[in-house]
């Protein structure tokens, strides 16, 4: 069972190129601060809600993620559903 839990909201490019969550700048990030608290990376849980990538925003209005994932035709609650499946696997 994962010691601790990691939830993204969607995978960056770099995410999406290699299969994997959290492997970008953001991943690098988490590293840094799972090393200096004292936790293996193997020892947690981490994925995204959303499992496609969903592009930045390019107007000048900040979207909030959900719309912005409408926008490119990512139904919203078939990932959380999935997301609930993925949960009820894990246990984290």
């Amino acid at each position: 069972m994962p010691v601790s839990s990691y939830l993204g909201e969607a995978p960056a490019r770099e995410e999406v190129n290699q299969k994997k969550p959290f492997v970008g700048a953001s991943g690098r990030e988490l590293d840094r601060l799972l090393k200096d608290a004292g936790i293996p990376r193997s020892e947690c849980w981490i994925t995204n809600v959303c499992k496609y990538e969903v592009p930045p925003n390019l107007d000048k209005k900040r979207l909030p993620f959900h719309i912005r994932a409408k926008q490119h035709g990512i139904d919203m609650d078939q990932q959380l559903a999935e997301l609930r499946v993925e949960i009820n696997e894990i246990k984290p």
